[in-house]
């Protein structure tokens, strides 16, 4: 994807928005949890229930959107995940330790 770039390790992940006008409302972040289960954070309305953020003003706050979904306990994903935001950098961590 030309507008994010993602890196891993053992159970963190960092997405950086580097051109947040180049998102399109499909394109989403994918996390997968301990258990195998797949997650999907939409890009479109901001809706933190629906797993859903907005791509708007800048990449700062495109990051701070897509933080804002990913640690929403109601959200698709629950308590799963948590993620911190710095600029355009969002890093994810898992919550749960894996086998």
């Amino acid at each position: 994807m030309a507008t994010t770039n993602m890196t891993f390790s053992s159970h963190t992940a960092t997405v950086t928005i580097t051109d947040f006008t180049e998102l399109n409302s499909t394109d989403k972040v994918n996390l997968i949890a301990t258990d195998g289960t797949n997650y999907d954070f939409v890009n479109g309305d901001q809706s933190s229930v629906n797993g859903t953020w907005e791509s708007a003003t800048s990449n700062a706050v495109t990051a701070t959107n897509l933080m804002n979904v990913i640690n929403t306990s109601s959200g698709p994903a629950g308590t799963r995940f948590s993620a911190t935001v710095d600029g355009a950098v969002v890093t994810i961590t898992q919550n749960t330790v894996g086998a």
